[in-house]
């Protein structure tokens, strides 16, 4: 028997089972020791979600389990040993390396990337702290200086923009990015980038949050600018 060559107890088995829907990325099964001893007794035949899970995980073909070795089974089984190195894969490659921001906890910022979670207050006050201390720089520094900064905290947002979120929070979160985008977008133009200026302002409006009207906040103090970049573009082009 497959579970006695390898020394394992009845409680080892569903315990391995469980783990490798972790390793699957699947809901946790609700697999015991008793469901094992039925397999094993006969009164009970393992269903077609457990059959090719443990042709897996004893790394034995269906005819050494007692299982017919159909096509199907045998597309499952490959198909499961196919996604666990996948995600094996993914797991143990680098992680992508973060921009470092100002008054943002990076670690925070991490998890809050890399596992796909909501942000939470402290990382959306970072957030808000970081975008003020960019548009003070703004203003002091020359725009080589604060553009790249700038341009990641954007990104960060822009990645950021898509999680499920407290509505509050969400609303919160949206200020903040379109506050970035148009500090973003007023360096640009200081910068004479008409086109990244056009591009950061088209960002703004999109990451503006609703009113309660249900329209979108309009970035009205970017629509001068833009309209300036626009007729310096024209005089460029009529000379």
């Amino acid at each position: 028997m497959a579970r006695l060559a390898r020394r394992w107890t009845k409680e080892d088995v569903a315990a391995a089972l469980i783990q490798l829907s972790a390793d699957l990325a699947e809901a946790e099964p609700g697999i015991t020791a008793n469901h094992v001893s039925k397999w094993e007794r006969g009164t009970r035949c393992p269903s077609p979600y457990y059959r090719p899970r443990l042709c897996l995980l004893f790394e034995a073909t269906p005819e050494v389990l007692g299982f017919d070795s159909t096509p199907t089974l045998n597309r499952d089984i490959g198909e499961l040993a196919g996604r666990r190195v996948a995600r094996q894969h993914r797991l143990s490659a680098p992680t992508p390396s973060l921009p470092r921001i100002d008054h943002v906890d990076a670690e925070r910022l991490r998890a809050t990337l890399t596992r796909l979670w909501p942000v939470d207050g402290p990382l959306l006050a970072g957030l808000s702290r970081a975008s003020l201390h960019l548009a003070e720089r703004r203003d002091t520094e020359a725009p080589s200086a604060v553009v790249p900064a700038h341009q990641a905290l954007l990104d960060v947002h822009i990645d950021l923009v898509s999680r499920p979120q407290r509505s509050d929070h969400g609303c919160e979160r949206r200020r903040i990015a379109a506050f970035t985008g148009q500090t973003l977008t007023m360096a640009c133009w200081v910068a004479g980038d008409a086109a990244r200026t056009y591009r950061t302002y088209a960002i703004a409006e999109s990451l503006a949050p609703y009113r309660p009207d249900g329209n979108v906040t309009p970035g009205t103090r970017l629509r001068p600018l833009v309209d300036c970049t626009t007729q310096r573009r024209g005089d460029r082009r009529a000379s």
